[in-house]
């Protein structure tokens, strides 16, 4: 999709720019311009003046920020299906726009930073979750209360100190998974009645705040069987590469499944919700949530 738009951006670009420099070149040369044509007169004005905006345009989504929408409900609560957020492409580094091969690098990603990137077994598509692992990382994460905690790679064994998601006490969220539909959210306030509560088909999720390396944000989880084991999975995360976990974490589809995130993949930093609808997956939005417009945690 990325690499339509910037295609369709070219082409819009070289032939606005074509007709300038002709128009240019003919003007200089004190040459007549047959205006038989009104209509086509204005439609070559039309194209000569949108040179300059698509250029812009280009140099502004390729290399500065970008725009991307919110399919899903893998990244709640801090991200809704709906919500429009700009991502900074400088933040990893400087990719030229078709092939995104790498001009330059300016940062590496850290624990906590929310990144959109290309998912790994299909390059046409884009992903958005949190960072939770980078490269040498050996993560231990607890499948049955979903805990996480980090052995770091240390050039210096001795002052290597071990990284711990810490976690607030859990509480109701106000987010209910309708059972017969995983990814249907509602307002527990608005939504619940009566009979699916007697047929327990609705489930309310529990919510609390995270914090790594100073970095704090809010998570979702459904309740847990305190019965069963506790289920240590562990994961070494390769060179130049990423461990990436939804905010939601029991309904995401992430690192945990499908591996680690190469550097190459990765498109931006998202920073910034511009603009929020009122939507579920697969449904046409009812209004606006201009609550939500701000800095993403």
């Amino acid at each position: 999709m990325d690499y339509n738009i910037s295609v369709i951006l070219l082409t819009i670009i070289f032939i606005s720019g074509s007709t300038w420099i002709i128009d240019s070149i003919k003007k200089k040369n004190n040459k007549k311009i047959i205006k038989n044509n009104t209509y086509l007169e204005k439609i070559k004005k039309n194209v000569i003046s949108m040179f300059p905006v698509f250029i812009l345009i280009f140099i502004f989504r390729s290399f500065v920020f970008e725009p991307f929408r919110i399919p899903s409900e893998s990244m709640m609560p801090t991200l809704f299906v709906g919500d429009f957020i700009l991502v900074k492409k400088f933040s990893y580094g400087i990719k030229e726009p078709i092939f995104q091969k790498t001009i330059f690098k300016t940062n590496l990603p850290k624990r906590g930073d929310v990144v959109v990137f290309k998912y790994p077994k299909n390059n046409k598509i884009n992903y958005i979750k949190r960072v939770i692992g980078i490269p040498g990382d050996k993560i231990f994460y607890n499948s049955q209360n979903s805990k996480i905690f980090i052995f770091p790679k240390c050039k210096n064994k001795i002052n290597c100190k071990t990284i711990y998601f810490n976690r607030s006490k859990l509480k109701n969220s106000k987010f209910v998974e309708i059972r017969n539909n995983f990814k249907n959210y509602k307002n527990k306030k608005n939504q619940i009645n009566k009979k699916e509560k007697k047929n327990k088909s609705c489930l309310i999720l529990k919510i609390a705040r995270e914090t790594v390396n100073n970095k704090s944000y809010s998570i979702l989880f459904k309740k847990k069987d305190k019965k069963k084991i506790n289920k240590i999975k562990i994961w070494t995360v390769p060179e130049k590469k990423y461990f990436m976990i939804g905010d939601n974490r029991d309904n995401s589809y992430d690192s945990r499944y499908w591996g680690y995130v190469p550097e190459k993949n990765l498109i931006g930093k998202a920073v910034y919700i511009w603009m929020s609808f009122k939507k579920e997956v697969n449904k046409w939005p009812t209004g606006f949530r201009l609550s939500r417009i701000g800095k993403i945690e």
